[in-house]
């Protein structure tokens, strides 16, 4: 039987002393106390050469997958950061881009929308409430049946739909539109430009 002094050596090491880079989530008391448990019931004999010997290998191995953890959890902090990193530069790309961008669900509410598909509603940004605010606002009172004609066919068709369309200041634009993947309902990504004279 292992001595209290060996069990919390062998605890020590196989936690490796940096519970700094590991998951917030988890209970190290109740790790530790899971692990000496299993300690206590493993019965074995210092005295024997065989068991030194196999004391030896399980030591090895547990390092061996103490190091192979710290590679994993490496390679996902890396992970995370180039995420963070590809979503701030698609943030910062659709945020400031030259035109108007919004996304919108079927019934053509707008759910999202950069700093140019604000600036259209000819309200402060603070005032749009994303899902209550339609993107019939910005188009002039005539196009209102071309823009629902135009959602409609951005969900019924694959690849991308344009169409033209005046805004409430009478000037005529150029939209895109596509359908986008998400896990929460179906939305579309719509693109308007000013068209020059």
């Amino acid at each position: 039987m292992l001595t209290t002094m060996e069990q919390n050596k062998i605890i020590e090491q196989v936690e490796g002393g940096e519970k700094k880079n590991l998951p917030s989530n988890i209970a190290y008391e109740d790790l530790r106390r899971r692990a000496r448990g299993l300690l206590e019931l493993m019965e074995i004999e210092l005295t024997d050469e065989t068991a030194r010997d196999e004391i030896g290998s399980l030591y090895h191995n547990l390092m061996e997958f103490q190091i192979e953890l710290d590679l994993q959890q490496d390679e996902i902090a890396q992970g995370r950061q180039r995420i963070e990193s590809l979503l701030q530069e698609n943030y910062v790309t659709f945020e400031l881009a030259p035109f108007c961008y919004w996304k919108v669900d079927e019934f053509g509410m707008v759910l999202q929308f950069n700093l140019m598909g604000a600036e259209l509603f000819g309200k402060p940004r603070k005032y749009l409430v994303p899902g209550r605010t339609p993107l019939s606002l910005v188009i002039a009172q005539e196009d209102h049946h071309k823009l629902n004609l135009f959602i409609k066919r951005i969900f019924s068709f694959v690849g991308v739909v344009k169409a033209r369309l005046k805004n409430r200041e009478g000037e005529m634009m150029q939209f895109f539109g596509r359908e986008i993947q998400s896990g929460d309902g179906r939305k579309a990504l719509v693109a308007g430009f000013l068209l020059s004279e």
